[in-house]
């Protein structure tokens, strides 16, 4: 699985297994044929003799860079998968050539600083675009996460803040906020269904000129394209769209804020045909 931080939940799994293990042992609730191995696999935890990457915090190191093995943890890891966080998509069809959509569910301030950093990586491995796609719960922190994404000084060419609806039957005009002055009723209007995709809108607006304002760190930030539609299919429409106006050049898609979110952009590419339900095999 993709991300740094990644280490730190394979640590933390690996405690709370072994910490179990040597309970079952002590409480002798295993199988016979078990505890051998058990015993040997906490005795070399134990020792630190051998151990990988993973159970370590420094620096990445392959699982077979040991010469002892530790079955249950090594099997463990190396078979775990995680949709929808720090996931990377890449589709077959011609329409999405030259497109990456990566997805991570992060929806705390210290789960999309994680995110942030790993799709730092990705987009200075693969060049390009970078385009943003977010939405998050109203019980969420939306403006501490948009700190995040706006601090993390990405050259984002597009933001577009979106719905969780995965049917497209919100029939709302998408609306391009990039020509639009500062509506500052936008977030009173509770009869409007995109009213807390437009707050998010102006939050990142907001924060933008504040950073600005501020110097940042480095040179200024292009300005970036902002729009809010109303479900995720039209959301891969707004992406097609950018791909087909940059032929020459390579989309990296971020999506993040949420799990429904990305649950949501799962569901509507394996639905249209675009990926299969595999992807989600665990």
């Amino acid at each position: 699985m993709d991300g740094e931080f990644q280490q730190s939940n394979a640590a933390l799994a690996v405690a709370l297994c072994k910490e179990y293990l040597a309970h079952a042992l002590k409480q002798r609730t295993l199988p016979s044929s078990e505890r051998e191995k058990v015993e040997r696999d906490l005795a070399q935890l134990a020792s630190g003799e051998g151990l990988p990457a993973p159970f370590k915090l420094g620096k990445t190191k392959s699982l077979t860079d040991t010469t002892q093995t530790l079955t249950f943890f090594i099997l463990g890891l190396s078979q775990c998968k995680w949709p929808g966080r720090g996931q990377t998509i890449q589709l077959d069809s011609p329409e999405w050539k030259h497109v990456g959509i990566y997805i991570d569910g992060a929806h705390t301030e210290e789960s999309v600083t994680a995110c942030v950093h790993w799709f730092r990586e990705v987009k200075e491995r693969n060049g390009g675009i970078n385009v943003l796609v977010f939405n998050c719960n109203k019980t969420k922190d939306a403006q501490k996460m948009l700190h995040v994404l706006v601090g993390s000084r990405i050259a984002f060419s597009h933001v577009i803040f979106t719905t969780f609806d995965t049917r497209n039957t919100m029939k709302v005009q998408k609306r391009d906020l990039s020509a639009e002055k500062k509506d500052n009723t936008a977030t009173t209007k509770q009869t409007n269904p995109l009213a807390w995709q437009e707050a998010n809108a102006k939050l990142w607006e907001d924060l933008r000129e504040t950073e600005t304002e501020t110097g940042g760190s480095g040179a200024p930030l292009p300005k970036e394209k902002k729009a809010i539609v109303g479900s995720l299919p039209e959301v891969l429409d707004e992406l097609k769209g950018i791909s087909a106006e940059n032929p020459d050049s390579r989309l990296n898609v971020l999506v993040t804020g949420s799990l429904y979110l990305v649950g949501g952009v799962l569901e509507v590419l394996i639905a249209n045909g675009s990926l299969s339900e595999a992807v989600l095999d665990l």
